[in-house]
């Protein structure tokens, strides 16, 4: 379940924040992770971090891990994992509108002119969402195994396989035996 603001604070999040949690979460406890950046100082007219300023309406939070490669592989690792032939993962399209756009392509990567895809993600109304995925798989699931390779060389590019596309019609003028 995602809950996604725009143009607000810590404060406006937190008061959308409680009213899902206790309504549709109410005997559940939770873990907070969130930007590591959060910890700073907050802006000139208020020195409260926005950690600090979560922490007095309960909500404590750690730090994720910084480093955006090993943040993108632990979510590659997670989505492509299966437990007994089933995802490992599952998102809900109802519950996670702005996650299932930004997996199903919204979470963008800049392209050179010559096709090339680069290495890190441009940041868009989606991309905040998705890090802050990130961050929480990062210190919920950790790397199952190590990063591949060199993650800063941009990647040729690549059709990506949709979900929500129909499957391709067979050609049934051949069949093989």
């Amino acid at each position: 379940r995602e809950v996604q603001l725009f143009n607000t604070g810590v404060v406006q999040l937190l008061e959308a924040l409680m009213p899902v949690l206790s309504s549709e979460f109410p005997k559940l406890k939770w873990r907070c992770w969130g930007d590591p950046a959060a910890i700073n100082k907050g802006s000139e007219v208020d020195a409260q971090t926005p950690h600090q300023v979560m922490a007095v309406r309960g909500f404590h939070v750690e730090p994720g891990v910084q480093d955006w490669f090993t943040r993108k592989e632990v979510i590659k690792q997670r989505l492509s994992k299966s437990i007994d032939g089933q995802p490992a993962v599952l998102i809900s399209r109802s519950g996670c509108p702005f996650a299932t756009e930004g997996i199903l392509g919204g979470y963008r990567y800049p392209m050179s002119l010559d096709g090339r895809i680069g290495g890190m993600p441009l940041k868009n109304e989606l991309s905040h969402l998705l890090d802050a995925a990130q961050y929480i798989a990062t210190k919920e699931f950790g790397l199952l195994h190590g990063l591949k390779g060199d993650e800063q060389t941009p990647r040729p590019r690549q059709e990506r396989w949709n979900p929500l596309s129909k499957p391709p019609t067979p050609n049934l003028s051949r069949i093989d035996y």
